[in-house]
């Protein structure tokens, strides 16, 4: 079964009772300077990407946050912050409407940096964020968006959060579920939908667009820029920047 350009329909007549998502924990895994995004993450690809890192940064993220005496702590980041020579570690925590940064004080090489993404990783560790760390305060969180649900094949869940989306990519990665689906009926009216084949990642959205519900797909195969699609429509409601590759399909 593939996308169809009413893929929205096809999932919404199915009828069946929401379900919970399973929780169990995800993370992403980016590189700055190849732009490498991957959700197969390991101990030794963490590794791999610290011990070669000669610039740029490295991020590791953690679809569900780790609860900290500051807030929720969903990412850590090791490398080059803006223009600075020296690596260090900053830490991104949410404490209520607010997004909050800690930054290292002092380089932090890469043994101390690959200890702190094991911790992160295996052991759902944050460092303690105590008076050795700079904190500073980002942005003020926006007001949340329009609810989401989730479609695995024709089953549509009310309760997940990033982690869930990505598990229910990576069943269409392994074959496990023919596609998956985010889907807003309110200010958007839009979804984002996926499916794989021999080809790739076929990729579908659907959204308002001078007053009209129009519809776009392609096909690639960089898993990374789906996963950041779909981040992207699960955290602010963003469709993909639409390039010659994009097919609008008529309804």
């Amino acid at each position: 079964m593939g996308l169809t350009g009413r893929i929205k329909e096809m999932f919404l007549r199915s009828g069946h009772q929401t379900e919970e998502v399973a929780d169990d924990a995800h993370y992403v895994l980016y590189e700055s300077v190849g732009k490498e995004s991957t959700s197969n993450v390991t101990e030794q690809l963490i590794a791999d990407y610290v011990y070669n890192l000669k610039t740029g940064y490295i991020e590791l993220t953690r679809c569900r946050p780790v609860i900290t005496e500051a807030g929720e702590c969903h990412t850590i980041v090791w490398g080059y912050d803006g223009d600075e020579c020296e690596m260090s570690v900053c830490i991104y925590v949410n404490d209520n409407d607010d997004m909050l940064r800690f930054k290292s004080s002092g380089k932090i090489e890469a043994d101390d940096a690959t200890r702190i993404f094991f911790d992160f990783f295996s052991n759902s560790i944050v460092p303690p964020l105590d008076d050795r760390w700079e904190k500073q305060q980002l942005i003020k969180s926006p007001d949340a968006p329009s609810p989401l649900v989730l479609y695995i094949d024709r089953t549509p869940f009310k309760r997940f959060d990033q982690e869930d989306v990505m598990a229910a990519l990576q069943k269409v990665e392994r074959g496990d579920s023919e596609s998956m689906m985010l889907y807003t009926g309110e200010d958007l009216d839009g979804y984002i939908g996926v499916c794989f084949n021999e080809d790739g990642y076929v990729v579908e959205i659907e959204g308002l667009c001078g007053g009209k519900l129009r519809v776009f797909r392609v096909t690639t195969p960089y898993g990374g820029h789906v996963m950041r699609w779909l981040n992207d429509y699960y955290n602010e409601r963003k469709f993909p920047t639409l390039t010659d590759d994009w097919e609008e399909i008529k309804c």
